[in-house]
């Protein structure tokens, strides 16, 4: 995944002082101060006060290191410096393992699992990151995703993992990770790259990336898709997006850039709920294909996704940078899902004696709902690099300020069976869903975050630094539950005393304050080696999943944050001449719930669980030979529910059980060789898999799935600038499930062949 860079930098790669003085460049440092994509500049130990006169030649500096390019301001310096593991998933592996989305994308990294989550709440890019949700934790550039939608990755130059408690870098929530983005931005050179590919199960896709120097301090780019795809071995499911996303940079003088970058992404899908469970195991076990859809054609999820970004960049010197980015986001999306159960009213009864199965039925529900999304967030941060006692020293401070407002309508069914409706579980009907009703409910959410960051590293000597950090945070939650008596809701518990056609609003608010530190010792006896000891928090306050529509309740708005720690012990190791990176990590994240007492009846009441996850990840990435590339990742994770209580009754059953939705081992490896000068110039064969242990789908443990062992692969042939390649995904055929829930598990895409013709001009 990690690409390596050979680049030569002119000795006059930095701008000089005011005194005419270079300072001496070491290592890829140099190439990020140039590509803009860090805070600021900084220096290795041993060079730190060393100048150079105007006039005395430096020779050019050949750079093998394994940085990459990364646009996240609040976290100064180079993947190998940093103390936590952080997993890249770069350009060049997207292209060869034809990813189209952010999932797809994330099956390079164990320790991962996609969520398929509940209807009518959440259903898109829902992940979870060693055990813990990380459903609000994508970011793009550094900047907060306010929306929930499938990710397409047309405009991915690259993605980041960060693992481990990180609200200090990326602020609220980001317990076991957070997953960050990087868009496509203007390079100096002029270029246009375009593809098409079609593949099995109705795949096609088109994509263009023309980016274009306009002036020395002038560039555009541009990248555009369209894509439509079915899903092998799953009926009527399907998906067709389109997305443009132009981008501005301007040098705006000697010492400042500008990057303006607008997305937009239109989604038509159908959502696959997948199948449900009889017997705590899926009905798929029962004879019931993997094929079966239990939905209707007419299901829906239709988005709209409209972001634009702007990046200020300044060197006010050699040691001073300001970093300015902001971004407006909008989310507009109609849901209309169903569901199926067999946990209701008897259904799926029958699915296990072949004598009945034929006449076995499964309920299925829905709950649509409309949807309005926006936010905007303003992340500053000022760089300082400069000696501290005559150490080296390098001080970050910054503020970050967001709003988001969140508008939601559901919808129920005003037939006398409220939308649910028993299907045959071995010959589902499709054709068209019930008629929506009248909305029974509105949900206006707002939330106002304002945190103050600082980090600082400071080097005791050459070879060993202190890192100090943290966050304090004041965020605000607003929401107001407007309830509309309906035919819908008239027989089940109706609001507003029962009275057809009144309403009745209810509101909640959630107001707190909490900070989060960092500290990490660093020993560094070697350019390639860095090993590392580290602390890190993170908290979740109530109401921080704000589209997720009801963000607070009566027993959730007065708790105070959750609270969660990592210890975290790891090594950084450059191999190969420093072509490859190898990360080592033992850690241990506690979370820790919050739990008051409810005045009102004197029970406890807690937003979750408290969960213990011990674990320890190696990987490494880059490559081995000039011709071989080799990306191999374990993660092993004992995550265990240290107490359980639910509504102030303790819960002994529960307690030392497994954390659902995390497997205990998991791999990737992925290995690309480059023919060139050994054989047939052109010529790139790739291919890897992907191993997942058993998960537990609920906190009783009751209900688990098999791991499984998974296989792609590719061939690729190019000549001058055109490339054809034909990617093969699930080589065996494998039956699993890719998606999961607690009630319900999505059957995994059966073997798909994809050929793509791409040219370069």
């Amino acid at each position: 995944m990690t690409q390596i860079s050979d680049t030569r930098l002119p000795h006059d790669a930095i701008p000089p002082t005011a005194a005419g003085e270079h300072p001496k460049i070491v290592g890829v440092l140099g190439l990020v101060m140039m590509a803009g994509l860090s805070s600021g500049p900084s220096f290795a130990a041993e060079s730190y006060e060393k100048t150079y006169a105007a006039d005395e030649p430096i020779e050019e500096l050949l750079v093998t290191g394994r940085d990459q390019k990364r646009t996240i301001s609040t976290l100064p310096g180079k993947v190998e410096d940093i103390p936590q593991v952080i997993t890249t998933i770069d350009q060049q592996t997207l292209t060869n393992q034809g990813v189209t989305t952010l999932e797809g994308a994330l099956r390079n990294v164990p320790g991962v699992t996609t969520d398929l989550g509940e209807g009518g709440v959440l259903n898109g890019d829902q992940f979870f990151i060693r055990g813990l949700s990380a459903k609000n934790d994508i970011f793009t550039d550094g900047l907060r995703d306010f929306g929930v939608f499938v990710r397409d990755s047309f405009n991915y130059e690259q993605v980041e993992v960060l693992k481990g408690s990180s609200s200090t870098t990326l602020g609220r929530g980001v317990t076991g990770g957070g997953i960050n983005t990087s868009s496509k931005t203007p390079h100096d050179n002029s270029d246009l790259n375009v593809s098409v590919a079609a593949g099995t199960a109705n795949y096609l896709r088109a994509t263009a990336d023309w980016n274009q120097k306009i002036t020395d301090k002038l560039a555009f780019r541009l990248n555009v898709m369209v894509h439509e795809n079915k899903v092998a071995r799953r009926d009527s499911v399907k998906s067709s997006r389109w997305g443009i996303a132009p981008s501005l940079k301007a040098d705006l003088g000697e010492y400042t850039s500008l990057t303006l970058t607008y997305f937009h992404q239109e989604d038509d899908r159908l959502p696959d709920y997948g199948v449900g469970f009889f017997n705590n195991s899926p009905i798929t076990e029962y004879g019931v294909p993997l094929s079966n859809f239990y939905g209707y054609d007419t299901d829906t999820d239709e988005s709209n996704v409209d972001t634009f970004t702007a990046r200020l960049d300044h060197q006010f010197s050699d040691n001073v940078s300001f970093t300015s980015n902001s971004k407006v986001g909008a989310y507009d999306r109609l849901f209309i899902q169903t569901i199926n159960s067999c946990s209701t009213g008897g259904n799926c009864v029958g699915i296990d004696n072949p004598a009945t199965a034929a006449d076995a039925t499964i309920l299925t529900r829905s709950s649509p709902y409309q949807q309005k999304t926006w936010g905007v967030q303003s992340v500053s941060s000022l760089l300082v690099t400069a000696p501290l006692g005559g150490h080296k020293n390098e001080f970050l401070v910054g503020t970050d300020l967001s709003y988001q407002s969140n508008e939601r309508k559901r919808f129920g069914f005003d037939d006398a069976n409220r939308g649910r409706i028993a299907k045959n579980i071995l010959n589902p009907s499709h054709g068209s869903g019930p008629a929506l009703g009248a909305a029974y409910r509105k949900e206006d959410t707002t939330a106002r975050d304002t945190s103050f960051f600082f980090h600082d590293q400071f080097w005791v000597s050459d070879v060993v630094s202190l890192v100090v950090g943290g966050r304090y945070n004041f965020y605000k939650v607003d929401q107001d539950r407007t309830d509309f008596v309906t035919a819908y809701n008239l027989n089940n518990n109706p609001p507003c005393d029962g009275v057809l056609g009144s309403s009745c609003l209810t509101r909640y608010a959630s107001d707190t304050e909490f900070f989060n530190p960092k500290a990490s010792l660093i020993w560094e006896p070697a350019e390639n080696q860095h090993y590392y000891i580290s602390y890190a928090t993170s908290s979740t306050p109530p109401g921080v999943t704000v589209s997720n529509g009801t963000a607070l309740s009566a027993s959730t708005q007065d708790l105070k944050p959750e609270e969660n720690e990592t210890f975290e012990l790891g090594a950084k190791l450059g191999l190969f001449d420093n072509r490859m990176l190898m990360q080592a990590s033992l850690f241990k994240t506690r979370k820790d719930n919050a739990k008051e007492t409810d005045p009102q009846t004197g029970d406890v009441i807690a937003s979750g669980y408290k969960q213990n996850v011990t674990g320890f990840e190696i990987g490494v990435s880059g490559n081995a030979t000039d011709h071989l590339t080799v990306s191999a990742n374990y993660t092993y994770l004992d995550s265990v529910i240290d107490e359980a209580i639910r509504s102030g009754a303790v819960l002994p059953d529960i307690e030392g059980n497994r954390t659902p939705y995390t497997p205990e081992h998991a791999a990737s490896v992925y290995i690309t060789y480059d023919f060139a000068g050994v054989g047939i110039d052109g010529l790139q064969l790739g291919g890897g898999g992907v191993y997942q242990s058993d998960v537990m789908l609920n906190r009783d443990n009751s209900q688990s799935l098999d791991g499984y062992v998974t296989f792609d692969g590719f061939v690729a042939y190019q000549i001058e600038g055109y490339r054809l390649a034909v990617n093969v995904n699930n080589l065996t055929d494998k039956a699993y499930f890719a998606q999961i829930h607690s009630s319900r598990v999505t059957p995994a895409a059966g073997r798909t062949i994809i050929a793509t013709l791409s040219a370069s001009f």
